[in-house]
C-alpha cells in the first residue's frame, strides 16, 4: 500500500561515489517500503539508472527557486539533501517551506569545507531539523565552528550489504598477498606513500588500486621509478560489480587517506573478512578497530610496510572481527532502520 508520505532527496549529481551510493541505495529502499520517494539533483549521472523511482519522480533542478517550485508542486513533506552545494540549496529552498521537514547530510569532515559553505551553515543551520553525521568524527567538526547547532546533530553510519554467512577468508599467505585499495586517485587518498611501502615488502606482495583522479599519472610513473610496476594494476573506475569481485579475490585491504570522514570503502571491505590497514586519523578510528586491523600512527612507508605485514601475519582473526563489526553496527538494514526513526516514518 502506498504511504501518503513524500519524500525528496537532493544531491549534487549521480557520478559513482560513496555519498551518491548510499543516496540512491535509500531512495530505492524507501521507495519499496511505500513511500513517494522523488529524486532530484543538479545533472544525471551513471547512477541515475539504478534508481527504481517512476521517471516522473527523477528531476533535475539547479537553482533555489526550481527546488522550492518542485517543493510547492508535488507536496513533499520531507527533504533529504546530501553534499554541500545541494545542503546550502535545500535550506535556502525550505526558507519558502515553512511546513517541510528538512534533513541535511554530513558526509564529510565539515571543517575541510570553504568559508562559503562554513558561514552557510553558521547563518543557515537553524534550518534543518536534523543534521546526520556520517560519523562521529564529521559531528565534531561540525560542532567545531557552529557549536549552535549541537543538538541537532544525530549520528547515522553508512551501511552496506552484508552476507550473513560469508566465507571468511584464509589464515595464512603462502606464495602471495593481494592487496586491495578503493580510492579516487588524488593527493587526499594518498596512495603514493602506499606504492612507497610495496617496494619495502617482499615481492609477493601485490597491489590492486581501483579508482581513478588527477594523480593517475603521477603513481603510474611512481610505480615505474620504484621499480614495482609488475606488482601494482590500476584498473580505473569499473562497475560496483567489479569491486565485489576484487574484494573477494583480495586478501588485505589499504587505505592510506590523509583524512575521511566516513570511509564507506572500509565497511564495504569488512563485509569480505577483508583486514584493514590505514592510518591513524579521526575518521578512520570509529571504524577500524585493534581487532579488525591496523591503525598506523606514523605517516611514513616503513611504518606502513611493517602494519602491512601484521596484519598479513593476523589475517583471519582481524578479517573475522571486521566482518562481525559491520554486520552488526553498519549493515543496510540497521543503517535503513535507523534512518526511518530520524526522519520520523
Amino acid at each position: 500500500m502506498q504511504n501518503k508520505l513524500k519524500i525528496l532527496f537532493f544531491i549534487n549529481g549521480l557520478e559513482v561515489g560513496g555519498a551518491e551510493r548510499v543516496f540512491v541505495a535509500d531512495a530505492n529502499a524507501l521507495q519499496e517500503r511505500g513511500f513517494e520517494v522523488h529524486f532530484a539533483s543538479f545533472v544525471r549521472g551513471p547512477l541515475a539508472k539504478e534508481l527504481v523511482l517512476p521517471a516522473e519522480r527523477v528531476h533535475e533542478t539547479r537553482s533555489v527557486w526550481s527546488l522550492a517550485r518542485l517543493l510547492h508542486k508535488h507536496r513533499i513533506q520531507i527533504l533529504y539533501t546530501t553534499l554541500n552545494e545541494a545542503n546550502a540549496m535545500g535550506r535556502l529552498a525550505a526558507l519558502f517551506a515553512p511546513g517541510l521537514r528538512l534533513y541535511t547530510r554530513e558526509s564529510n569532515m565539515s571543517d575541510t569545507k570553504s568559508l562559503r559553505f562554513r558561514l552557510l551553515d553558521v547563518v543557515l543551520g537553524w534550518r534543518s531539523t536534523r543534521i546526520i553525521a556520517v560519523s562521529r568524527a564529521v559531528g565534531e567538526s561540525l560542532a567545531r565552528y557552529a557549536p549552535h547547532l549541537v543538538r541537532k546533530i544525530t549520528l547515522l553510519y553508512n551501511g552496506v550489504p552484508v552476507m550473513m554467512n560469508y566465507s571468511l577468508k584464509g589464515s595464512s599467505f603462502v606464495n602471495q598477498v593481494r592487496l586491495l585499495c578503493v580510492a579516487s586517485l588524488t593527493y587526499k587518498k594518498d596512495q603514493a606513500i602506499l606504492l612507497r611501502a610495496l617496494a619495502l615488502l617482499p615481492e609477493r606482495y601485490s597491489l590492486t588500486l581501483i579508482g581513478d583522479g588527477s594523480w593517475r599519472g603521477v603513481l603510474e610513473n611512481l610505480a615505474k621509478e620504484l621499480k614495482i610496476e609488475s606488482r601494482v594494476r590500476f584498473l580505473g573506475s569499473v562497475p560496483y560489480e567489479k569491486v565485489v569481485e576484487e574484494y573477494k579475490t583480495h586478501d588485505i585491504f589499504v587505505l592510506p587517506s590523509q583524512f575521511e570522514g566516513c570511509p564507506n570503502v572500509v565497511s564495504e571491505a569488512q563485509s569480505f573478512a577483508m583486514p584493514t590497514v590505514a592510518f591513524d586519523i579521526p575518521g578512520m578510528r570509529e571504524f577500524v578497530s585493534e581487532r579488525s586491523g591496523i591503525l598506523v600512527k606514523e605517516r611514513e612507508p616503513q611504518a606502513l610496510a611493517a602494519a602491512i605485514e601484521q596484519a598479513a601475519a593476523n589475517a583471519a582473526a582481524l578479517g573475522q572481527s571486521g566482518f562481525e563489526e559491520v554486520r552488526t553496527n553498519r549493515s543496510q538494514e540497521t543503517h535503513l532502520q535507523k534512518l526511518m526513526q530520524i526522519l520520523g516514518l
